[in-house]
């Protein structure tokens, strides 16, 4: 993508908007949100016994998905970027 012309063009229009690509490292689960979520649910909230049925662990994910954010919590914080690494994207 960085190697078309069109793609120069357009990151330029981008950046004067303050809008910066930036590519993850091909395994990266550290910086993926979606990833570190589900790490959380599938080690620290979902119990063992969540696993006996599909329907137990239909009815556990579902309390999961309907409580994030209240009883189940987790901080991104930590995941936020430097802005010079967000700027050292190519």
């Amino acid at each position: 993508m960085h190697t078309c012309g069109i793609w120069e063009t357009i990151r330029g229009e981008w950046e004067q908007k303050g809008l910066y690509i930036f590519f993850l490292p091909k395994y990266s689960p550290h910086l993926n949100r979606i990833e570190r979520f589900w790490k959380q649910v599938k080690y620290h909230w979902l119990k063992a016994e969540d696993y006996l049925s599909l329907d137990m662990l239909r009815q556990a994910l579902h309390t999961i998905f309907s409580d994030f954010g209240t009883y189940f919590m987790l901080d991104f914080k930590e995941l936020e970027l430097d802005e010079n690494l967000i700027l050292n994207f190519v």
